[in-house]
């Protein structure tokens, strides 16, 4: 008897409690666990964003803008490092998860919204791109972000006239991030020209609209000026990086992207992960995809589809980010595990041992899921050669030496001229220290650290002075990172 209360308490009526609790450790711990170490080093990507970030100006190019303001918080708060760099993309994401859980709550039951949220937490792209420091997690936080405040304010919820205004505020965001200005265009057709969209307008009355509207163009305000004093870059955001692809490069990208989904005998680790999906993942997209296809009248199905369906144009035909798919993607994968619990309890209506027989298969199923992600995440990642060819550990190298020889920091790196600007950022802790390319002259300084993948000739002034040779953990010839001269 005792053991049938405890039962009861722990598995029905405190299990949402549990599994909220439960989401929000495996959400903190994977985008958290081992930032430091995976992946090791900094992709060019990182290097060109914390770049950016420090060096922002009123005058200078706003693409990506509200990334790169909050890395150089980040960057003047932690310094260049781990945290400095890629802390606003933990942050962006746990909003991001936020918003896919408030939008799949509004979607479907409770049990579904924690189901899906934990999908999305456990895919390798929110892995991939939550804990590297670059903009491109913003391909996946505006949108989810715009779907879950719209989802609010459809719905008429209780402060729904302040999610309309939070709406136009992520709309005016979604303005800084390529391609997805066709996006912000869409969603803003849509409220005005729609009956739906306008009846919205017309509950909201003139102030709210009116405020909502002016939030949104001070939100752009900076773009403009930007634009204004850098024309070029409408291309980058507007997404037009050729003027006419050609039938080849349609076709190469098309077999590029279809090997991301179905190539399972060769998978890719690096700065995109190969395959998308895991095999589970990707029968229940398809199964989602072809259930949401026969009924593709309701509103939600024709745009989770049509926004599914023209990702891929864009990524096949106008070259665009893969990642902007991941939103549609995952909701495709969500609908398919709807769909797939909704028929099995249509096949057991009154029988309640079918229904708890189901439960094994599918916790097995998300167990599977969710083991193939993490391996290929936290094992692959940390075990890849290519990965140590994409991500650069060097300046985590350096600052070790600096911290440990204190003549260094007023003292001499020398870098490969595609890596000054990003080492030149130690400056700020190390403001008498150098940072010099290979065909720069070598002053009389304490200390010398010498990259041992620059051409740089031993003049007389490291002829006299005496080597150390800094490596790091691989082991072939490229471990040799370093040369130190005292």
């Amino acid at each position: 008897m005792q053991f049938g209360i405890l039962k009861e308490l722990i598995l029905y009526r405190y299990r949402y409690i549990l599994a909220y609790v439960a989401l929000i450790i495996i959400c903190g711990g994977l985008t958290l666990w081992q930032l430091n170490s995976i992946p090791l080093g900094f992709s060019a990507d990182e290097m060109n964003s914390a770049v950016a970030a420090r060096h922002l100006k009123l005058n200078g190019s706003f693409v990506d803008g509200p990334y790169i303001a909050l890395q150089k918080v980040t960057l003047a708060l932690f310094e260049v490092g781990t945290l400095g760099i890629r802390l606003p993309s933990v942050i962006y994401a746990i909003l991001m998860v936020m918003a896919a859980y408030i939008l799949l709550k509004r979607w479907f039951k409770e049990n579904i919204a924690i189901i899906g949220t934990l999908l999305i937490v456990t895919s390798t792209h929110f892995l991939l791109r939550g804990r590297t420091g670059s903009p491109a997690i913003l391909y996946s936080l505006w949108p989810m972000l715009l779907l879950a405040t719209g989802s609010l304010v459809i719905d008429r919820t209780k402060a729904w006239k302040f999610w309309l205004w939070c709406s136009f505020i992520i709309v005016g965001f979604m303005f800084y991030t390529p391609y997805l200005v066709y996006v912000a265009l869409a969603a803003a057709v849509l409220l005005f020209v729609s009956p739906s969209g306008r009846q919205i307008l017309f509950e909201a009355k003139f102030g709210i609209a009116a405020t909502s509207i002016f939030s949104l163009l001070l939100v752009v305000l900076p773009l403009g000026w930007s634009i204004y004093n850098h024309p070029e870059i409408i291309k980058p955001l507007l997404g037009i990086t050729e003027a006419l692809p050609s039938l080849q490069a349609i076709t190469e990208r098309a077999i590029t992207l279809a090997n991301g989904f179905f190539d399972f005998l060769h998978p890719q680790l690096g700065l995109g992960m190969t395959p998308y999906l895991s095999l589970p993942a990707l029968i229940l997209s398809l199964y989602g995809l072809t259930r949401l296809c026969l009924k593709i009248t309701e509103p939600r199905y024709t745009l989770v589809v049509s926004w599914f369906t023209l990702s891929i144009l864009a990524i096949v035909i106008f070259n665009a980010p893969a990642a902007l798919m991941f939103v549609p993607l995952m909701l495709l994968t969500i609908y398919g595990f709807y769909f797939f619990i909704r028929h099995w309890y249509e096949l057991f209506p009154r029988n309640p041992y079918a229904r708890m027989a189901a439960l094994l298969p599918i916790a097995a199923l998300l167990l599977v899921m969710m083991q193939f992600n993490f391996d290929r995440y936290f094992y692959g990642l940390a075990r890849s050669n290519q990965v140590h060819e994409l991500y650069d550990a060097d300046i985590k190298i350096a600052k070790a030496q600096l911290q440990k020889l204190p003549p260094l920091q007023s003292g001499v790196i020398v870098v490969d001229a595609h890596k000054q600007a990003f080492f030149q950022l130690l400056t700020s802790s190390y403001p008498n220290l150098q940072i010099l390319n290979p065909a720069e002259p070598l002053a009389e300084v304490p200390a010398y650290l010498v990259s041992a993948q620059t051409n740089t000739i031993a003049t007389s002034v490291l002829q006299n002075r005496s080597m150390k040779l800094i490596t790091d953990s691989r082991k072939s010839e490229e471990a040799l990172r370093f040369k130190l001269y005292r």
